[in-house]
């Protein structure tokens, strides 16, 4: 399945740097030091350039009107308690075009314009453009796979073997929740606010 979206939901997160080879080991924060504002270890999270940072919250997803699909219920009620940094924008044509030419990504040359949001890509497309962005800028990844599997239009198709390493400070995609908490807080990427 593709996406026929802007990568936009695709934005990456950034937690801290970190270079190590492998996972930090994730430890719960206690229950003195965790605040509703997110977990104590990441109250000191610095921005980063062309990242927003985002401070943890309650978002709902779904909803319980009958109107809706089945799929779409019931309402869910989930609590972001940590602070992640989500990119300013979608990843355009021209960032993955330039990341491709240096790190072997497939090139889909499917994009009118380098400024436009890459579209058309899959999921497995996403976490490969992540874990080449960690690797390029030296830093850890969050995803492992042992093989990737490629359509004929060179899209990855499947990863086997593929982990998600949440504990792992890293660029990734992000989860729903995360998204649509962002999405509603009318923060304004061009005046970081």
């Amino acid at each position: 399945m593709r996406f026929s979206i802007a990568v936009s939901l695709f934005s990456m997160f950034f937690f801290a740097c970190s270079n190590s080879e492998t996972p930090m080991p994730y430890e719960e924060p206690s229950s003195e030091s965790s605040e509703s504002s997110g977990f104590s270890a990441f109250e000191d999270l610095p921005e980063i350039e062309g990242m927003i940072l985002i401070h943890g919250g309650t978002v709902t997803l779904g909803t319980d009107d009958d109107k809706y699909r089945p799929s779409e219920r019931p309402a869910m009620k989930v609590v972001l308690d940590y602070d992640f940094n989500l990119d300013v924008h979608e990843v355009t044509c021209g960032e993955y075009r330039e990341l491709a030419k240096k790190t072997g990504l497939k090139d889909f040359g499917t994009c009118e314009s380098d400024s436009l949001p890459l579209s058309n890509v899959t999921y497995y497309d996403a976490v490969l453009f992540a874990n080449a962005k960690g690797k390029f800028e030296r830093r850890d990844t969050a995803y492992t796979y042992s093989n990737a599997v490629y359509d004929t239009e060179g899209h990855c198709t499947n990863l086997e073997g593929f982990s998600f390493h949440p504990e792992v400070v890293a660029y990734r995609l992000p989860t729903e929740a995360e998204w649509v908490f962002a999405a509603s807080q009318g923060w304004d990427p061009e005046n970081r606010s």
